[in-house]
């Protein structure tokens, strides 16, 4: 837990989701802004593995503030790869209900805000 994590944790106010599916969604913009720190590495990372291992599907997880960022990135995921997600908490059921997707990329999270 660094000091930045509790300055993402308490910037509360919602700003939209920049995302291509979704016009009308909004996000924690600090825990947007700590996405967006390691949104570029992760999908490129990922993209390398998904090439490497075409056969395996896509598990992303997280606790407490690292379940806000993988709900994100399952969000990410889904739109890098024109796949679909599986999520396990309220946010991103209500995310994927508005983005009107099926199950593929697993999310499971716990603690998530």
């Amino acid at each position: 837990v660094s000091f930045q994590n509790w300055i993402d944790d308490f910037d509360a106010i919602q700003v939209p989701f920049n995302n291509s599916k979704c016009q009308e969604c909004f996000v924690h913009e600090g825990f947007n802004y700590a996405w967006k720190q390691v949104e570029v590495k992760v999908l490129n990372d990922v993209k390398i593995l998904r090439q490497q291992f075409p056969d395996y599907s896509i598990v992303v997880t997280g606790h407490s503030l690292g379940g806000a960022l993988a709900s994100l990135c399952a969000i990410a995921l889904q739109e890098a790869f024109d796949a679909e997600a599986s999520v396990s908490n309220k946010f991103s059921l209500r995310a994927t209900q508005k983005l009107h997707i099926i199950p593929r990329i697993r999310l499971f999270t716990f603690g998530a805000p």
